[in-house]
Order: structure tokens, then C-alpha cells, then sequence
């Protein structure tokens, strides 16, 4: 039995949260619907916390597009404005926000996406914590709007994230960046997904020399195959007795 098995076990408090959600608003496989839930989630979590973000004078926000295969995506930098307007230059953190699904049944309908991920999330899901760290830590911030699958299958979205990446590189002046300062990429999830791979990427990449990459900021980063690591990740296999989740 591996180390990890007790992972399996739910925990009593979690259980008594999850006991207050209706028995209908369990595990779907219908990713549109998933999506709006998880957007509804974030717009009331973000309305409950709305306290917490910073005074509007104390950072600039702008939306940018980024040209890629023909279509665009848009990029939300996110810049420190301490004192008037003549502050900076700023290291820069580049954020992919999370997009994996609560639902393991949806690999039967998603097995051309990996790590089940890359399904949700958008310009609003981290804006919180990217606004606060903005402004408390003096960095500028790029929050990317990679395009989601299952309309856009992987790799799409790591592709829409390293352009949008060389485009943080060609626009320091919009970010009142100086990447020698700091150049971080960073993200939660499936966005530490992408972020770990395009580490390595840009590594490689001429277009980097001179400028490369600094840190990586990963949070529960899926960067190891299963079929690795298997004896440590047997309590993956055993089932939950639980209404609302799936058991493989």
C-alpha cells in the first residue's frame, strides 16, 4: 500500500462542506455548462472579496491583444502606480491562470486534452491575488486568456501561451519592465503546467538570449506522468464513496 493512501480518506471537514451543495449539482460532463459554473464561482468569490482588492490609483490595468494563427487572444497587464505616474522600471510576472475540471469522467470526452486540464478559467480567475501582488510587491503583472479546449485542443494552448510570452519580451515599455530585474512565469494547476513547459521551451529558444527566464512560480503544477510514478499515486485508485465525485 502506498505511503499516500490516506489521501483517499475525505476529510470530515471538507465532507461537511460538501453536504450543504444540492445532490444535482454534482460532476457533469457537459463542458459549456462547467464552464459557466466555474465563471459564476469566480464572479462571486471575486464580489465577496471585493474588500480585498486594491484602490483602483494604485495600479494601471490594460487588455491587449495578441495576434496568433490568424485569430487573437487577449492579455491583461496589470502595472504598479506607487507614486503618480514616475515609478518602475518593474520585474514582471507572467501568469497562467488554472483550467483543469473537477470531473474525471470528462477524460472520455476530452482524450485529446491531457491532464484533463485547459477546459476553464479566464481573465478574471486569478485577478485577485495578481492585483494584490501587483501592488504590494511592485511587479508588473501579465495575466494570459490562453483559448480553451475542448473548441481549441491542446497544444493550442501552450502555443497561445509562448507567443503571448514573446510578447511580454517585445513590450517592456507598455510594462514599465526590466526583465534584467526579474522574468517570472508562473501558474496554478494547468497553468503550472504550461509554465514548467515553457520554462524548458524558452530555455532553448534564441529568442530568449539575453533575456532569459528568471524563476517559476508553480502552485499544484501537474508535471509528472503517472505511469512514472505509479506506486506512489495508488490512492488515485481508490474510489471515493462520495456523491459528486467520480472514482477514476
Amino acid at each position: 500500500m502506498s505511503q499516500y493512501a490516506h489521501l483517499s480518506i475525505l476529510d470530515p471537514e471538507f465532507a461537511e462542506a460538501l453536504a450543504l451543495f444540492s445532490p444535482g449539482s454534482g460532476p457533469t460532463q457537459d463542458v459549456a455548462e462547467m464552464q459557466r459554473g466555474f465563471e459564476g464561482l469566480i464572479e462571486m468569490l471575486n464580489e465577496r472579496d471585493k474588500a480585498l482588492f486594491p484602490c483602483a490609483s494604485e495600479l494601471r490595468i490594460e487588455d491587449h491583444k495578441v495576434p496568433i494563427d490568424g485569430s487573437k487572444i487577449t492579455v491583461r497587464c496589470m502595472i504598479p502606480m506607487p507614486a503618480g505616474d514616475s515609478a518602475g522600471p518593474f520585474l514582471v510576472l507572467v501568469n497562467y491562470h488554472a483550467g483543469g475540471t473537477f470531473d474525471l469522467a470528462l477524460i472520455s470526452v476530452m482524450q485529446a486534452n491531457v491532464l484533463q486540464g485547459f477546459v476553464i478559467g479566464g481573465l478574471n480567475t486569478d485577478s485577485l491575488w495578481l492585483q494584490q501582488a501587483c501592488v504590494e510587491q511592485q511587479v508588473s503583472v501579465v495575466d494570459i486568456d490562453y483559448r480553451l479546449a475542448p473548441e481549441f485542443p491542446w497544444p493550442i494552448q501552450h502555443e497561445d501561451s509562448y507567443t503571448a510570452l514573446k510578447w511580454v519580451v517585445e513590450n517592456t515599455a507598455i510594462l514599465r519592465a526590466d526583465l534584467s530585474k526579474g522574468f517570472i512565469v508562473g501558474g496554478t494547476s494547468a497553468g503550472g503546467n504550461i509554465s514548467a513547459s515553457l520554462a524548458l521551451r524558452a530555455r532553448d529558444d534564441p529568442f530568449f538570449q539575453g533575456r532569459p527566464l528568471t524563476g517559476q512560480l508553480l502552485q499544484i503544477p501537474p508535471t509528472v506522468s503517472p505511469s512514472t510514478s505509479r506506486t506512489k499515486l495508488i490512492s488515485m485508485d481508490m474510489p471515493l464513496d462520495i456523491s459528486g465525485f467520480a472514482d477514476k
